[in-house]
This record gives structure tokens, C-alpha cells and sequence, in this order.
């Protein structure tokens, strides 16, 4: 668990579900993470419907890409199942099609795209920004909504879901280390709002190391 949350700097097991805090802000306690074992292409049919923005870094595709992924991806057109180790990649697909991709082992890539702009079948209501770069140019990976950082930043496929709304409906990474399936992280409830101090759960929040 912990190692699924590394830019998180304290968390607490609440009712089954991970409470967690960044820069000192806790939420409370009607926000909460739902963790879920899934393959990836259990994945990417639960989200068909929504959108998915991917950003690579240093990700061993053609060694760890299952092959019902690579099928389903090939036949929407994507390059993914391409990517080499050291190049750099970022895609968004939407309502189960291949809307923007980016890729190059010369170099990184970028997609930004504004509020108002049409992916799909949905217009955007808020900015989005992925980046990528391969380990030679920078070995960065990044997934922007609204100018909030919301992928893990980590080796791998780092993953995105927004709905209609432009709301983040779920996160994942899927790299070396998550093996058949993915640790997928998707908010329960209605969000909570921030608030300065710690709620009174049962559980104690503690340090996160990684």
C-alpha cells in the first residue's frame, strides 16, 4: 500500500479506505480511496467510456505490455506497443478511440490542451498538460488537470481517468513492479475539502517511507 502512494506524505487506514494528506492538508473524512487489484485491460474496457491520459517514463513496453493490451491497443491505431526504453510517450484516448498520441526515442513529447477543446465525443472543461521524457532527455513523466499534478511521476505507464466533467475519476501505474495486475485508486463518496488539521479517525495517520 504504501509504496502505491510515494508523493504522499501520510495516510491512514480508515473503514478499508486510505485517508491520505499532502503538504500538510488533510481531507476528511467524506473523501476516500478505494483501492482495486485490476489487469490492464480489465483497465482500459472499465474506462472505455472515459477518458485515459497516459505519460511514459522509462517503461520496458515490449517486455511488459500483456498481449490482449497490445492487440487492443493496435487495433485502435496507438503506437504504444512501439515505445522503446528510453523513448518518451503520451496519449489520451476517449470513448474507447485513440484521440491524440505523441512519440519519439530523439527526444520528449507533449500534449497540452485547453478548456473548451473537443476530445472525442466530450468537450474539455479544464486544461490538461502530459509530458514525457525518455531517460536521455530528462526521464520526467507528468499529467496536468487544471495545472494539478495527478500522475504518480514514477517509472512506467503513469494513468489518468477523467470523466465527462473533467473530473479525476482514477489514477495507476503500471510498470515493472505491479506484475499481472494494477493497484487502482479511485475516489469514493462525494470529495471531501481540505482542511488543516488531522480528522478525528480511529486510526492514526503515521509517515509514509518509501
Amino acid at each position: 500500500m504504501v509504496q502505491s502512494f510515494p508523493r504522499w506524505n501520510q495516510c491512514a487506514l480508515v473503514d478499508g479506505f486510505i485517508v491520505y494528506t499532502r503538504d500538510d492538508h488533510f481531507f476528511d473524512g467524506s473523501n476516500r480511496i478505494k483501492i482495486e487489484p485490476i489487469t490492464l485491460y480489465d483497465f482500459f474496457k472499465k474506462f472505455g467510456q472515459d477518458t485515459i491520459l497516459i505519460a511514459a517514463r522509462e517503461y520496458q513496453a515490449p517486455v511488459l505490455l500483456p498481449e490482449e493490451v497490445k492487440k487492443y491497443l493496435q487495433e485502435k491505431g496507438s503506437r504504444l506497443p512501439d515505445l522503446l526504453f528510453l523513448g518518451s510517450y503520451v496519449g489520451i484516448f476517449s470513448h474507447d478511440a485513440r484521440i491524440f498520441e505523441k512519440i519519439d526515442d530523439k527526444g520528449a513529447v507533449k500534449i497540452e490542451l485547453r478548456k473548451g477543446e473537443l476530445i472525442g465525443k466530450d468537450r474539455l472543461t479544464k486544461d490538461i498538460a502530459l509530458y514525457s521524457a525518455g531517460v536521455p532527455f530528462g526521464n520526467q513523466a507528468s499529467i496536468k488537470v487544471s495545472g494539478v499534478e495527478q500522475s504518480r511521476e514514477r517509472g512506467g505507464l503513469n494513468m489518468v481517468v477523467l470523466n465527462g466533467d473533467g473530473a479525476v475519476l482514477a489514477s495507476t501505474i503500471f510498470d515493472a513492479k505491479t506484475g499481472s495486475k494494477i493497484n487502482l485508486c479511485t475516489r469514493v463518496d462525494s470529495p471531501g475539502n481540505l482542511v488543516k488539521k488531522p480528522p478525528s479517525f480511529s486510526a492514526q495517520p503515521f509517515n509514509l517511507t518509501e
